[in-house]
């Protein structure tokens, strides 16, 4: 009887701990821009678009640097509330938790598509300099956020 109790302990314990893992999370990007004289053209800036893949989806070191392979991509509308006069944040991005995954391509645009800002380049919280793919992870059920550094196309 013991052993019994013992073993519906272990899967209430394991059955809630994978319903967790798939809760969804969410992600904010906020792009801080490189150069403080390029703030006048942060109103002009109406989209991101942000293309990524699962790290699962990718089966080698070719897909993982060819920008045009990516599984996923999101057009997010960018109101006046989301933009300062050094920064643009994507607003929050709900996205299946406890994954790992690619950034393949991320530019803010303006209302016909032009690339306003992007990340060639870009820096983690303005220290590290390391360029696309960038490897993220988003934490199941609670939020998280990530800045990268965007320059003027």
């Amino acid at each position: 009887m013991k052993n019994l109790a013992i073993l519906l302990i272990t899967a209430a314990i394991l059955s809630t701990a994978c319903k967790k893992a798939s809760e969804p999370g969410e992600i904010q990007f906020n792009g801080y821009l490189s150069q403080a004289s390029d703030s006048i053209y942060v109103e002009s800036v109406k989209y991101l678009i942000f293309n990524y893949c699962e790290v699962n989806e990718v089966k080698d070191t070719i897909q993982l640097h060819d920008p045009d392979f990516f599984t996923h991509s999101l057009k997010i509308e960018i109101d006046d509330s989301m933009k300062s006069s050094e920064t643009i944040n994507s607003g929050y991005i709900s996205l299946p938790g406890a994954k790992k995954y690619f950034i393949k391509k991320f530019d803010f645009t303006d209302m016909n598509g032009n690339v306003v800002f992007y990340i060639p380049n870009y820096s983690i919280n303005m220290v590290v300099n390391i360029s696309l793919p960038l490897l993220f992870d988003v934490p199941s059920g609670h939020p998280s956020s990530m800045t990268l550094e965007i320059m003027k196309k």
